[in-house]
């Protein structure tokens, strides 16, 4: 008991020997490498709390692959336990490239990328290795080109996609994967392109095709994903 008290207080004093720089580092470490931060606690958008990311994040090429085909998990080098922690990949001008990060060996939470101008280009969401939540594409002039969701690796709820100038191009809708619901289209000019129907993936309903001015140009039905003859 007597060594583990001694232990402590060479501790205590080698923290009170420690210079303000390297003891802010240390917490930096300790409050940030050493847990996984959620997607909601970290706003990868700003530069401050990325870049005290990327400083404590591993170099992605450092990481091992480990485990049967199919149950592969990451380590860091010689360590046993599977990574848990954040991982980088970075430009030779130094911009970070990717910034992803890990639970028990696994993708899980942000996997973001950036352009080597800095500018924001892709964000995944994992858990447990498959995408699950927001996924999100920019455009290199920084608007954004598509937002939607997954579910266990698949496709759920909305997905929507704009042109460059910030005009809406398409919303689909889908469940577990399929095509659910209204599938809609636009042209550069703003007006309607195509308006479609899914259920379970299928085509089903009433398709309407349009014209860059406006007016229809074909409609046909569908029922069980077989077009219905009028």
């Amino acid at each position: 008991m007597y060594s583990k008290l001694l232990t402590y207080l060479e501790f205590v004093a080698w923290i009170g020997r420690m210079k303000p720089q390297m003891l802010l580092a240390l917490m930096t470490l300790l409050s940030v490498g050493c847990q996984v931060v959620k997607l909601g606690q970290v706003d990868l958008h700003d530069p401050k709390a990325r870049d005290e990311i990327i400083s404590v994040a591993i170099e992605e090429g450092k990481l091992q692959k480990r485990g049967k085909k199919g149950e592969e998990l990451y380590y860091a080098p010689d360590h046993d336990a599977p990574y848990t922690g954040w991982a980088k990949v970075v430009y030779e001008n130094g911009q970070v490239e990717f910034l992803n990060q890990y639970r028990n060996g696994a993708l899980d939470g942000p996997f973001t990328m950036w352009r080597e101008n800095g500018r924001m280009e892709s964000l995944e969401t994992y858990r447990e290795g498959v995408l699950h939540g927001i996924y999100e594409d920019w455009y290199p002039s920084g608007n954004r080109e598509s937002r939607e969701n997954y579910e266990n690796g698949k496709r759920d709820g909305p997905r929507l996609t704009w042109y460059e100038d910030g005009r809406k191009q398409s919303e689909d809708n889908y469940r577990a994967g399929k095509l659910h619901g209204a599938s809609v289209e636009w042209y550069p000019n703003g007006s309607m392109e195509e308006k479609l129907n899914y259920l379970d993936g299928k085509p089903d309903g009433t398709w309407i095709y349009f014209n860059p001015d406006g007016s229809e140009r074909h409609r046909e039905s569908y029922r069980d994903g077989e077009i219905v003859n009028d």
